[in-house]
């Protein structure tokens, strides 16, 4: 099978670089039985990835995106999300050719608007209910979706609860606005602690200049600390010293800091806006669900700093709702055999 998987570069390829990914493993443990191509592209940047065993192109056109896979001449497509530009000149270039995608956005009935998608994988049976439960969804009756999770890598083992903490609050994304950090930022006020760790790419994008002012200000009073990339095998030491993790997207298909977060048992605050956050989180069990406001976020957090037995039951109950082990055994080889039915024509 030669599978084709597009991506835009600030996707997946932003976790490529360490050495303990799901979706690195995912690919490379796909690639062993099968013919693996990635094309990339972003106007701005190249980098040049080293991927065992699959066939990686990056491209700064993403007009020449077309050419570059009919040479490939793919068996499937495997799309990340919905609704590029680019992935739409895919579509129309490759009519006959089936198509899936992997992870819904953060809107997820907008998956039932792409009628050339035979296969929707989702990470948890409430994403996979909700699509289900979208009117539209019976316009396609030949579309599946299918619930494959992640699990957590072997660095993300829970934080030991006797020791005590560095940080207490923990923000782990890059700067694109969409991650909205600065709803932590203008909560920060409203708390009367000094540890706070942004964690991520600052440098990553221009975003983050428009809050570089008030982080500046946090700096001054000692109140946070700002890290930049940090390698994937690294990460987890970072969350075992935190109390409490904060997670603001307004969108996301399905986050990986979500998994590695809970895997390492801390208390998880999403917001309610982003639908794809809150399906994986338990209200009040694993983490908890606010409103996307700067008061309601700094009300959560100090809650759970103020009741450490809280922080804990909640802790220890997020990580064992994380599966464990290696991507290739949860959520890869739901892929192989999901790509494998659809080209025997199942």
């Amino acid at each position: 099978m030669r599978l084709l998987w597009p991506i835009e570069y600030h996707t997946p390829l932003h976790y490529w670089e360490s050495k303990d990914d799901s979706f690195q493993d995912a690919l490379e443990y796909l690639s062993e039985n099968h013919e693996v191509h990635v094309l990339a592209w972003h106007q701005k940047r190249r980098d040049t990835m080293v991927l065992r065993g699959i066939h990686y192109r990056f491209i700064e056109d993403a007009a020449q995106i077309v050419a570059h896979a009919k040479q490939i001449n793919p068996d499937l497509i495997n799309f990340w999300g919905f609704g590029s530009p680019v992935n739409k000149k895919l579509v129309a270039a490759f009519p006959r050719v089936p198509k899936t995608v992997y992870f819904v956005g953060g809107d997820l009935g907008n998956s039932v608007d792409f009628p050339y998608v035979c296969r929707v994988f989702v990470t948890t049976p409430e994403q996979k209910e909700a699509l289900k439960r979208d009117p539209r969804s019976n316009s396609y009756p030949h579309r599946q979706i299918v619930v494959c999770p992640f699990a957590a890598s072997a660095s993300c083992m829970p934080k030991n609860y006797g020791h005590p903490s560095r940080y207490d609050v923990i923000y782990a994304a890059d700067w694109r606005e969409k991650k909205r950090q600065h709803l932590l930022v203008e909560a920060l006020p409203e708390l009367d602690f000094n540890r706070v760790l942004f964690l991520g790419g600052r440098h990553d994008l221009p975003y983050y200049a428009q809050w570089a002012e008030a982080l500046g200000q946090c700096y001054d009073r000692g109140y946070c600390e700002v890290i930049d990339r940090v390698p994937g095998f690294a990460v987890a030491d970072y969350y075992r010293e935190s109390r409490v993790a904060v997670h603001l997207s307004e969108s996301e298909g399905g986050s990986r800091v979500l998994t590695e977060v809970l895997a390492c048992g801390l208390p998880l605050i999403v917001t309610a806006d982003c639908e794809s956050n809150a399906a994986r989180i338990r209200h009040g069990e694993t983490g908890f669900i606010v409103e996307p406001k700067p008061k309601a976020i700094a009300q959560q957090i100090r809650e759970l700093l103020e009741n450490p037995l809280l922080c804990e039951q909640i802790g220890m109950a997020a990580a064992t709702s994380i599966p464990r082990g290696k991507s290739d055994g949860s959520m890869t080889r739901i892929f192989e055999q999901e790509f494998t039915k659809i080209l025997q024509g199942a």
